[in-house]
């Protein structure tokens, strides 16, 4: 009797548990169905979305995520990493008579709005920029509305990238493709101070695996997790509860906590180590100017502005809360760093500090170094011209 009710139970589990599986084998069809549905058009899948908008790369450390879809729709990265619109997901040949210009550099020459990390996006509320009105897409209609010859920009930039893996990104794409300019911008990301028997790429290597580690666990850890879209979703979603949970202050709040303060910005007194990593920014600089002097190829590098050299006086509302902020957050470093960079006198014309966007008279930044609409256009002005100016100069 025993026997046959244990077998009875026996029976109920196994039809229950195969019951359980067939549900989920066919809600897992459904996933996959609906994901491939959802991004195919746009030249993408869920296991890449899942990936993020970064891959490791082995000599850039990290590069952009070929077919990465933005959150928003408004762009994604082709087969070579370039933020391009949906609807063009693929390098094209180039036609005669083009003129293409490549921009390297990080977030801020990428077009990322107010950073996400800390207030900034709450006190700004400055999404991700369009191409429309990003760098790229502002440089490109101003240079074709002023010539008769037909430009094409492309944005190689990638979030978070220092000097020299701006450097690398530029080579990488110029032995692809043949570009009749290369621009750059940087400075932010590279290391504010460096110690002795450190260098920037072992700092910059060093960040990015603590970053892989924390940003995607699972996906570093259980890779096979990707080719599953019902379970990789619910195992994200309960890890992810915590900060579904977390209470998110809304804007008045913040407002109010800095709208009396009168911080001050720190800089550093001993600037050894900030020496150092200002060297280590010149080398980059100039190993990246010698090599397309030796290529024959037209170049412009910028030293990009931040926050903390903003002039005070011209600050906008909404620029005086986020520079109150910033001011709060003990940025030492980063401060001296970055004034040292623009007090550098280059003798190469094509190394220009942008230290003049500092006294703008309009809304300037959305958080340390990301830019708004305006500024973006502003740069765009100023590339377009040196440019234009140069490409006159040369047909005359």
């Amino acid at each position: 009797m025993n026997f046959q009710k244990a077998n009875k139970i026996v029976k109920a589990s196994l039809r229950t548990t195969l019951t359980a599986i067939a549900i989920l084998l066919v809600l897992e069809g459904v996933c996959r169905i609906g994901t491939y549905l959802y991004y195919a058009p746009h030249g993408t899948s869920f296991a890449k979305q899942t990936l993020g908008m970064w891959r490791s790369d082995s000599i850039l450390l990290w590069d952009n995520q070929p077919g990465y879809l933005f959150q928003d729709q408004s762009a994604s990265f082709n087969e070579e990493g370039c933020r391009v619109n949906t609807d063009d997901i693929k390098m094209p040949l180039k036609q005669k008579g083009e003129l293409w210009v490549l921009l390297s550099g990080g977030s801020a020459m990428l077009g990322t709005g107010a950073s996400k990390d800390g207030d900034y996006f709450i006190l700004s509320e400055m999404k991700d920029h369009q191409k429309t009105t990003a760098i790229d897409g502002y440089l490109e209609k101003k240079l074709n509305a002023s010539s008769k010859v037909q430009f094409k920009v492309f944005n190689a930039a990638v979030s978070g990238h220092a000097t020299w893996q701006s450097f690398e990104k530029a080579k990488k794409m110029l032995k692809k493709h043949h570009f009749d300019w290369v621009i750059s911008m940087n400075g932010q990301n590279d290391p504010s101070h460096i110690a002795e028997g450190k260098n920037c790429h072992s700092i910059m290597k060093e960040y990015w695996h603590n970053l892989v580690q924390a940003k995607h666990p699972f996906a570093t850890q259980f890779t096979w997790m990707q080719r599953s879209a019902l379970i990789y979703c619910v195992l994200r979603s309960k890890y992810n509860i915590s900060v579904v949970l977390q209470e998110k202050p809304n804007r008045e709040t913040v407002v109010a906590t800095l709208k009396n303060k009168q911080n001050q910005l720190l800089y550093l007194s001993d600037t050894i180590t900030s020496a150092i990593a200002v060297n280590s920014f010149r080398k980059s600089i100039m190993d990246e100017y010698n090599f397309l002097e030796h290529r024959k190829t037209k170049h412009l590098h910028f030293i990009q502005p931040h926050l903390s050299l903003r002039n005070p006086t011209h600050l906008d509302s909404t620029e005086r809360l986020i520079y109150q902020y910033y001011c709060g957050l003990r940025k030492d470093t980063m401060n001296t760093f970055m004034k040292e960079l623009h007090q550098i006198k280059w003798p190469q014309k094509n190394i220009i500090s942008l230290s003049e966007m500092h006294q703008l008279p309009f809304w300037v930044f959305t958080d340390y170094c990301h830019l708004t609409n305006k500024a973006n256009e502003y740069i765009a002005d100023k590339i377009a011209a040196l440019i234009l100016e140069n490409e006159q100069n040369q047909r005359k």
